[in-house]
């Protein structure tokens, strides 16, 4: 018995070890303060409330994501037809210096 009270009593959680918002500036970012509730659930509504921004932070990732491979098609849809063009004006600017020479000579 000595030993299973040893062992609660060094007993240490991993959830001090979680990477959460500090608990000062949690209290800032919500409305309601949380100083009347116990110190489980105060570390509860914190975990939840770091769900919900990550889920935030990652559904606004993956819309940027999108934007940005929308992004690179246009860019390359407008760099396709920039090449395009680059061969037209090589040919334009022959057949005008062709023009230009002849009304030269």
């Amino acid at each position: 018995l000595k030993d299973s009270i040893q062992t609660c009593l060094e007993f240490r959680s991993l959830h001090d070890e979680i990477g959460l918002i500090p608990k000062e500036e949690y209290l800032k970012t919500i409305d309601s303060s949380d100083s009347s509730v116990s110190e489980h659930q105060q570390t509860l509504n914190r975990l939840y409330w770091e769900l919900k921004q990550r889920k935030k932070l990652n559904e606004s990732l993956n819309e940027m994501s999108r934007s940005m491979v929308e992004v690179k098609g246009k860019i390359a849809e407008k760099q396709a037809y920039l090449e395009g063009i680059s061969g037209k004006l090589k040919e334009i600017l022959e057949v005008s210096l062709l023009v230009i020479l002849t009304n030269l000579l």
